[in-house]
């Protein structure tokens, strides 16, 4: 019975993360909509997957520091 229950429980995660990684690519093309959303599907998933509360905030202030680096530089590439 326990089996069947892990089981179950991991094709329901399989699905959800299935179901927010299309999330996430379909608000990506949305100006701020797109990273809110990633970086909540992130904190979510952390939540889930993780312990400690650095190694639950550690992926969203990545993809945070990621997106402002790289917006950081197109800026400048463009301003030139």
């Amino acid at each position: 019975m326990a089996v069947n229950r892990s089981i179950s429980l991991a094709i329901i995660a399989a699905v959800a993360v299935g179901a927010m990684l299309y999330l996430v690519l379909l608000f990506e093309s949305l100006p701020y909509i797109g990273p809110l959303f990633m970086v909540a599907a992130v904190t979510v998933t952390a939540f889930a997957i993780f312990d400690g509360l650095g190694q639950i905030l550690l992926p969203p202030v990545k993809i945070l520091a990621e997106r402002l680096s790289r917006d950081s530089r197109l800026a400048a590439i463009i301003a030139e």
